[in-house]
């Protein structure tokens, strides 16, 4: 797969270019290799620790939070297209992107059992049917 196209999104992953409604978006380096991971990993809750591993380097010098600058990086730019939503923090397990409609996120909550994600409906249920997300956290 070289090209991704999701709503106003398009990423170029030969070209390695980002754009949104049409629109070149300048991205860096380290940026894009989270992106392009998150992408190629939809739906699967990446740990910080996994992501950091993989664009940085567990030999890397610089620390853990330099995921969370990225993210939240990146969720600046993903506002031009409306797509911050699709990128999703997962409280103590990690961060997801998402094709899925994120709009009922709110009224949902994620537990952490056995490297395992449950989603708990707003009526206090666990729902194993729909599954919203694919529930392994990968790494």
């Amino acid at each position: 797969m070289n090209l991704y196209e999701f709503k106003s999104l398009q990423v170029n992953f030969f070209e390695r270019s980002v754009k949104i409604n049409g629109e070149d978006v300048q991205i860096v380096a380290k940026m894009y290799d989270l992106f392009e991971y998150l992408i190629r990993n939809k739906e699967i809750i990446l740990s910080k620790n996994t992501l950091f591993n993989r664009v940085w380097g567990f030999e890397s010098e610089t620390t853990f939070s330099v995921v969370e600058v990225y993210i939240s990086k990146l969720r600046k730019l993903l506002e031009k297209g409306e797509l911050a939503g699709q990128l999703l923090t997962i409280k103590n397990a990690g961060y997801c992107w998402t094709e899925k409609d994120t709009s009922a996120l709110q009224t949902f909550k994620f537990i952490k059992i056995h490297s395992k994600i449950l989603v708990i409906t707003p009526q206090n249920r666990l729902d194993y049917g729909k599954q919203l997300f694919i529930s392994e956290i990968a790494g």
